[in-house]
């Protein structure tokens, strides 16, 4: 299955996002910031990102920016809390998908099958 990178600053959604893809049968890493993420990605070839977007030390919007940056092609998808921004924001910023918090489990795993299909 994929190696899917998950970063968020909340260590219970981190738990629970993790537990729910080694259920789909994927491995994970975990990252508390964008920041640490990046540090995450240089080690290891990842296949997805799952990200939070409202963190310190680097939100979701500063790790899709570094990704072109840093040239890394990998499909993000963006969960939030926050109904101020929509989708197509995170879209146009370079996230594959979003899925608004609190997580929408069976949208969840749509979105990764659609951006893993061989996964």
């Amino acid at each position: 299955m994929a190696l899917i990178l998950v970063v968020d600053d909340s260590q219970d959604i981190l738990i629970l996002v993790k537990d729910f893809l080694i259920g789909l049968g994927h491995t994970c890493r975990l990252a508390a910031s964008g920041r640490q993420a990046l540090d995450v990605l240089k080690a290891e070839d990842f296949d997805l990102i799952i990200s939070d977007y409202q963190m310190e030390n680097g939100d979701g919007l500063w790790l899709l920016n570094e990704l072109k940056n840093e040239l890394m092609a990998l499909s993000c998808i963006i969960i939030s809390a926050d109904h101020t921004i929509n989708k197509d924001q995170f879209i146009s910023a370079g996230a594959s998908a979003f899925c608004p918090k609190p997580i929408n489990w069976p949208q969840l795993e749509k979105e990764i099958h659609r951006l893993l299909p061989l996964a």
